[in-house]
């Protein structure tokens, strides 16, 4: 679930995930607060670690005058060597160009799903290459 997290996530997510905490000293666990101006349509997200478990990790995140809900992240089956997970996003929208975002989103979540995907098996070829 590491890579879930937000500093998790700066391994492999792109030069755009960029998290910033208002409280630097708290960046994992409940209640944990950051801010990203990358994910849908490159807006302002305010983003509160509301679970964080061995095998899960839910968010709640409100992107202002856009759409606000939550985000989790389930570990649903897992081998000595791999997993899967499983990725919820359960978002409203809060304008009509929150909407017009969203649907954008949702149209193109299969491939961004397989991006993940991809760029996490790369980010962990090249941990393991740098022998951590």
């Amino acid at each position: 679930m590491t890579w879930f997290t937000p500093e998790g996530e700066r391994a492999w997510a792109g030069p755009g995930w960029d998290p910033h905490y208002p409280q630097p000293d708290r960046q994992v666990g409940p209640g944990t607060v950051f801010i990203t101006h990358a994910h849908i349509d490159e807006a302002r997200t305010v983003w509160v670690m509301v679970n964080h478990q061995p095998a899960r990790v839910c968010y709640a995140r409100v992107t202002p005058e856009a759409q606000a809900g939550t985000v989790s992240v389930e570990v649903v089956d897992s081998g000595e060597d791999w997993s899967s997970v499983e990725v919820t996003y359960d978002l409203s929208a809060l304008s009509e160009h929150g909407a017009e975002a969203l649907d954008r989103f949702a149209n193109g979540y299969d491939a961004e799903i397989r991006g993940w995907q991809t760029a996490i098996v790369q980010a962990l070829g090249a941990r393991e290459s740098r022998g951590a």
